[in-house]
């Protein structure tokens, strides 16, 4: 879920000091809730001590109107009386910093681009972390950390919702991995945790007040489903949103997404669950329009040579481009708008189910 901030105070029922935060909109309506001002402090003092440590510099490539850039790229650096260079607002200006310090990074997805131009001057960094909020892990990233590989340079990872800020946290290379194990924050514990695999549900002093409610509930429903390790950490099992079972089989979209992109590089594609009438769910595929005729062919053959059984798409969609808010999460009520009536192939011919 991309978070978004509006500026200004909540208004309502809570404190003068709230600030009011908004979902993205990605999937549905954007929703408001409220953050004390004193539960971002809390965040902040909170995730300093169990992952970043001691920082001279920041640079923020999430803009302050995003709740992860709010935190670490404006109250970090004025609550520890450090420098920040907001990126966001030029990031085109990176090669030209001159670095030195120990120096925290706010990513997003499209910064590692950058990051992986610099990695030399990265190397030379006394210490450097990069945190990685909300959205995709890119391959940008993995090359990023491997060239940097035995440096002082780490990549950190927070999970996380608008509603719940921080949840936990983990360390890459392992943040790649379909089942890398987190570790949840010290205010943060399992509602019910079991076992068995099912939806995320957390108790958390700094969860957000929803619009219209007195005060914020203590514990809070994540989109997500997991599989509980111990006490203090989780396996991520995929987001419900992202998980569909086509004839039983269970599918998580982001892996098929992956499994197309190692397959043919520089091809963008999504995929989304959909209700289906025959099998009760399916997923279908979009990916930008390209010179070759071929590529929906190609998807198919790529999923068939997975190791296990993946199914393949419903529907193969071209589209000009896929919508993505700026924190790279794809915005799929803009997506079904942008694919012509009757899904084509570039070369014009209709693609449906086998």
């Amino acid at each position: 879920m991309a978070i978004m901030m509006t500026a200004g105070p909540g208004a309502g029922a809570g404190s003068a000091a709230e600030i009011a935060f908004s979902t993205s909109g990605s999937t549905g309506d954007p929703v408001t809730w409220y953050r004390a001002a004193g539960q971002l402090d809390r965040e902040v003092d909170l995730i300093c001590g169990a992952v970043i440590g001691e920082v001279d510099f920041v640079v923020s490539f999430a803009p302050p109107t995003h709740l992860f850039g709010k935190l670490f790229g404006e109250i970090l650096p004025h609550r520890y009386g450090i420098g920040v260079c907001p990126m966001w607002r030029d990031p085109s200006r990176l090669s030209g910093l001159r670095f030195g310090r120990r120096t925290l990074f706010v990513t997003l997805p499209a910064s590692w681009l950058l990051l992986r131009r610099i990695a030399d001057q990265l190397a030379r960094l006394p210490e450097a972390i990069a945190l990685h909020g909300a959205g995709p892990v890119t391959d940008a990233t993995a090359e990023t950390a491997a060239a940097l590989a035995g440096t002082r340079f780490r990549i950190i990872e927070i999970y996380g919702s608008t509603e719940t800020g921080g949840v936990a946290v983990r360390e890459f290379p392992s943040a790649r991995a379909v089942l890398g194990q987190w570790q949840l924050l010290s205010d943060v514990d399992f509602v019910a945790p079991s076992p068995d695999e099912k939806p995320l549900t957390v108790r958390s002093p700094r969860i957000a007040r929803p619009a219209g409610a007195l005060a914020p509930s203590k514990t809070h429903p994540l989109t997500d489903i997991v599989k509980v390790i111990d006490d203090r950490h989780f396996e991520l099992i995929g987001r419900q949103s992202r998980l569909v079972k086509v004839n039983g089989v269970r599918c998580d979209l982001n892996r098929v997404e992956n499994l197309v992109r190692a397959a043919l590089p520089g091809v963008d594609v999504v995929c989304v669950g959909v209700q289906d009438s025959v099998r009760g769910e399916h997923y279908d595929l979009y990916h930008v329009a390209g010179a070759d005729p071929r590529i929906a062919g190609q998807i198919r053959a790529a999923l068939s040579r997975a190791p296990d059984l993946v199914p393949v798409p419903r529907m193969i969609h071209v589209v000009a481009q896929i919508p993505r808010t700026c924190l790279g999460k794809t915005n799929v009520s803009h997506l079904g708008a942008m694919a012509p009536p009757g899904p084509r192939l570039s070369g014009g011919s209709q693609v449906q189910d086998d």
